[in-house]
């Protein structure tokens, strides 16, 4: 009988200590700081996309913390994808936005990579994108087909970023002959470049950036521009060639398709692997509600910055379908990166 009885306890005392030393992600967050880390310098389209979500976010996160922001360039913000999966703390308190193409460097070539991009924990994407490349008015090539024939100098920040890459891909698969020059830390001194004529243009900026930033540049038609990255055309340039309509073969054609396709998850956030579940899950509800919050959608207004909310679920799901792409069109892929 004294035996019955003390099988019978047994579950509950097993169950005790997960219940008692359980943390509620309220208590967690509460007084604490979360970080949003930005691959890149600040002033540019990542970092306004960080420093808007963090203004909001805190106080749909249970616990309501503190959020601030850190700049961490590097290596086309490879140096913080690799932070946040080695580094950085795993508990829900570190957040990466990084180049959209950071994820798809770890399936085109995992040695240059410290992380698997499908084991990040996603949160989800501020927008998706239509990215552009553009030239000054007075550059030797004013169209994509002008480009085929006379050298023109873009501004890169490394080669592992779309700034570089897409017009490298352009060379190998459409035969254009730009000639990039690698050392700015992000789009802010890429723009500063081509106002100065060290460069004739850059690629890999959203459209809506381009306004946003240098609006005087669209008023008074002060650059072209070439051809859009994306997988469909942006409404305000129908006439504008898609790089997917450049391709002269299949294999070039998955290619740039590879490359576009992350257009969709344009400003990528993540939590480390292995942060635990709960708060992942209260990170990606909260990632959400600031984004339907009235106040955060009138300062993206005010900043003119395109807001559309991807969730984690659809970036998870196209890393998995990229990651199926043929090896010659990677290798194509690589090509350009290299």
């Amino acid at each position: 009988m004294r035996t019955a009885r003390w099988l019978s306890i047994v579950p509950i005392a097993l169950a005790a200590p997960a219940s008692l030393h359980a943390q509620p992600v309220a208590d967690f967050y509460r007084g604490r700081t979360v970080n949003i880390s930005v691959g890149f310098g600040p002033g540019g389209g990542y970092d306004q996309h960080a420093r808007l979500m963090a203004r909001f976010i805190g106080k749909h996160i249970p616990g309501e913390p503190r959020v601030v922001v850190k700049n961490v360039p590097g290596a086309a913000s490879i140096v913080l994808a690799n932070q946040l999966y080695n580094v950085l703390a795993k508990d829900g308190t570190e957040i990466g936005v990084f180049n959209r193409l950071a994820p798809v460097t770890s399936i085109i070539d995992p040695a240059s990579t410290q992380f698997d991009a499908r084991k990040f924990n996603w949160i989800g994407s501020t927008s998706n994108d239509v990215s552009t490349c553009f030239v000054r008015a007075d550059a030797p090539a004013k169209t994509i087909a002008e480009a085929r024939e006379r050298e023109t100098l873009i501004a890169g920040t490394g080669p592992g970023s779309d700034a570089s890459i897409y017009p490298t891909l352009l060379n190998i698969a459409a035969g254009t002959r730009f000639r990039i020059i690698n050392g700015y830390q992000g789009s802010t001194d890429s723009l500063l470049a081509v106002e100065r004529g060290e460069v004739h243009g850059f690629c890999g900026m959203g459209w809506t950036n381009i306004e946003t930033t240098r609006p005087a540049w669209v008023r008074d038609k002060w650059i072209n521009v070439l051809v859009q990255f994306g997988m469909a055309k942006h409404r305000d340039h129908p006439q504008t060639p898609l790089a997917l309509d450049l391709a002269t073969n299949e294999r070039d054609r998955q290619a740039i398709e590879f490359m576009s396709a992350p257009l969709l998850f344009a400003r990528p956030f993540a939590a480390p692997p292995d942060a635990p579940p709960d708060r992942v899950a209260a990170l990606r509800k909260a990632f959400g509600d600031a984004m339907k919050d009235p106040d955060f959608q009138a300062e993206a207004e005010k900043q003119k910055l395109e807001i559309e909310h991807v969730a984690a679920e659809d970036f998870t799901r196209l890393l998995e379908r990229l990651a199926t792409t043929p090896r010659d069109a990677l290798e194509r892929v690589k090509a350009a990166m290299r």
